[in-house]
């Protein structure tokens, strides 16, 4: 009888034992997979986060993890589906629902994400990085009014949150919010000061608000860091037309028509900007370049603008 209990303890404490051992086995390769996707090691660990989940199917955390790691991946399906699993386990996890409503949005499944980052913000209401990804997710439905709350509300709880600032430019743009863009702008490149998009969009703003030289020094800077962007030789090409340097201009044009290699992209663009601007008859001109060019989009333009 002594014999048979002694072996029960033996039995017990052997597996206790390897469980231990198991558990701790599990923790390092855990931990292995924290620092790998610190050092953006993607793949690498995401295999080690498929092992912990393998061995624990209830590890909300790793799972989390193994989500963030696919989305670097652009993986988004493959960590929306992560996300929903940990959510699943832990219901009430601010993490999983935020993840989840990042991937949805980078799947463009818009409507599903504000889901996920209201609910996640009804969690967590103090989160600017939260409120910062439902703002851009609000932009991308065409809720200007509501993004520009929402980074607002970033920027009151992280006013050092670029990402909120940038955006926050990028909607007041979009709203004619001139001044407010040329502050964000400001703002951001006396932090990142090498962004030529920064550099863009507070040359579209100083145009706006009719500062042309002030446009033309941001956009000749932007054309520094960034030499090869079409668009940008556009926007250059059209600032100097406005201050009535038509050979600078045409110096520009050429270069962004040379960059485009689309002769009709090149004219529906510059037609598109003369539109904005309320130069019909310069849009209709670059309009019917463009179709004949073979463009779709002029020939639908012109029928429909320019008679």
């Amino acid at each position: 009888m002594r014999s048979t209990r002694a072996l029960l303890i033996w039995l017990i404490i052997s597996v206790s034992a390897a469980e231990a051992f198991a558990q701790s086995s599990i923790r390092k390769i855990e931990k292995s997979g924290l620092q790998k996707l610190e050092q953006k090691d993607y793949a690498g660990a995401q295999a080690d986060f498929e092992k912990v989940v393998q061995a624990q199917p209830t590890n909300a955390e790793a799972i989390i993890h193994r989500g963030e790691c696919k989305v670097e991946q652009q993986d988004y399906t493959g960590a929306e589906a992560d996300y929903t699993r940990a959510l699943a386990l832990q219901p009430q996890s601010v993490a999983a629902l935020a993840y989840r409503g990042s991937a949805r949005r980078l799947l463009e499944h818009y409507e599903a994400a504000l889901t996920d980052f209201d609910a996640a913000l009804a969690l967590a209401p103090t989160h600017p990085v939260i409120f910062c990804n439902r703002g851009s997710t609000k932009f991308a439905l065409g809720d200007t009014l509501g993004a520009l709350r929402d980074f607002d509300r970033a920027l009151e709880l992280d006013p050092a949150n670029m990402e909120a600032r940038f955006n926050r430019g990028v909607v007041r743009l979009n709203a004619e919010q001139y001044a407010g863009v040329v502050e964000d702008m400001t703002y951001y490149l006396k932090v990142y000061p090498a962004t030529a998009d920064a550099y863009v969009g507070r040359s579209s703003a100083e145009f706006g608000l009719k500062q042309y030289a002030k446009a033309l020094a941001d956009i000749n800077t932007a054309l520094q860091l960034l030499p090869n962007q079409a668009e940008n030789h556009l926007w250059k090409g059209f600032i100097e037309e406005t201050l009535g340097h038509q050979q600078a201009a045409d110096l520009a044009y050429q270069q962004a028509l040379t960059l485009y290699g689309d002769t009709g992209r090149f004219y529906q663009v510059r037609g598109d900007w003369h539109d904005e601007n309320h130069n019909r008859a310069g849009a209709c001109r670059d309009w019917s370049q463009a179709a004949a060019a073979g463009s779709r989009e002029a020939q639908a333009t012109l029928a429909a603008k320019c008679h």
